[in-house]
């Protein structure tokens, strides 16, 4: 028996007729405290931003007390005041009654962060629901495609922690016991990073570091696909680190054909033509076993988007730890809105592809 059709629409409504995530009494704490003691206005600006509050009033208060702040002047409830109306935002805000209201929501400021992470917390919840609502309208749209709107819910969602990460101020010991670390690797003739394989290019550079975009510019027909190629079989065979290899011009059969080569050191011309002597097949047995082993994953698609391509990394990330990602090439990279002039997609591409390192 097939369920009814006005099942699921009621869930809808009850769900949509709720009022999205928020708690008022923490708003007014924050404030409070802020203007009990305004030099936690350092710490809570780290936590949150004006467009975390939920009610206007609140999210206009705290916007006016952060920007007091930033230009270096008092902050209490008069001058407060005095603020609201040169800037004309007094009776929006609430007028006396409110602002009384929130003078006396906290006795102490101790609480200040507490508050601010509440605050946080349901902004990222509605920040959860913004993002579904804007997947349940596009899964809507008979117009897009299935596989473009999947890449595109996955990056709505992860944009919400993404937005929210807070860098970790980090002591100088910590940093410097870091330092020395990566000074003992390069003392005892070890890259910082990940080897590429290629000892110059380690000892210039320390080898791949996390986070790192890097760009191999060169002519046509220079070799930067056979150098990446070899930098990605180091990296995968002795450095063992996952890696994910996006070739928007070559096919899988031809990338695996050239690692075959390079790795039993085989002529390619030989490999094409087949004249393949015993000794050759055995190198190519040999270098089939070991790469087989490596932690190398070919992404072959002709045409992808900067989401696409992100949302396979993310996958890959969390099934095996993905450390290093080729993408060959550039320029092929489908852009976001194919309008825009030239230099201007490419520029899109190279921020998106250092967001998503």
């Amino acid at each position: 028996m097939e369920p009814s059709p006005q099942s699921n629409p009621r869930v809808s409504s009850e769900i949509l007729d709720r009022l999205p995530p928020h708690n008022l009494d923490a708003e007014r704490g924050v404030l409070g405290s802020l203007l009990l003691d305004p030099s936690l206005c350092d710490e809570v600006v780290l936590a949150i931003r004006p467009e975390d509050f939920y009610a206007e009033p609140n999210r206009r208060l705290f916007a006016h007390i952060v920007a007091m702040h930033d230009e270096g002047k008092r902050i209490d409830a008069t001058l407060l005041v005095e603020r609201l109306k040169q800037k004309g935002e007094y009776e929006a805000i609430g007028g006396a009654a409110y602002l009384a209201e929130v003078i006396h929501s906290v006795p102490v400021a101790a609480h200040a962060l507490y508050y601010a992470n509440i605050v946080r917390e349901k902004a990222m919840l509605r920040d959860l629901i913004h993002a579904s609502t804007a997947i349940l309208r596009d899964a809507y749209d008979p117009t897009l495609d299935p596989d473009e709107l999947v890449s595109r819910a996955e990056e709505r969602i992860f944009s919400v922690h993404d937005l929210r990460a807070r860098d970790q101020i980090t002591p100088i010991n910590d940093v410097l016991l870091q330092a020395f670390e990566e000074i003992d690797r390069r003392m005892q003739g070890g890259a910082a990073g990940i080897p590429t394989g290629f000892t110059d290019l380690d000892e210039l550079t320390g080898g791949l570091h996390p986070s790192e975009l890097i760009i191999l510019a060169a002519r046509p027909s220079m070799g930067k696909t056979a150098l990446a190629m070899n930098i990605a079989e180091h990296v995968t065979v002795k450095a063992n680190v996952p890696t994910l290899f996006v070739s928007l011009e070559m096919s899988r059969q031809e990338l695996a054909q050239r690692m075959l080569c390079s790795r039993g050191r085989i002529n390619g011309r030989k490999f094409r033509s087949a004249f393949l002597s015993a000794e050759d097949r055995t190198k190519l047995v040999e270098a089939a076993s070991v790469l087989s082993k490596a932690p190398l994953y070919i992404d072959d698609s002709p045409s992808r988007t900067m989401t696409e391509i992100a949302a396979a990394a993310r996958r890959l990330k969390r099934k095996v730890k993905l450390g290093f990602v080729v993408i060959d090439y550039l320029l092929l990279i489908e852009p976001d809105n194919p309008k825009d002039p030239r230099q201007e997609q490419v520029a899109k591409i190279a921020r998106r592809l250092k967001g998503m390192a």
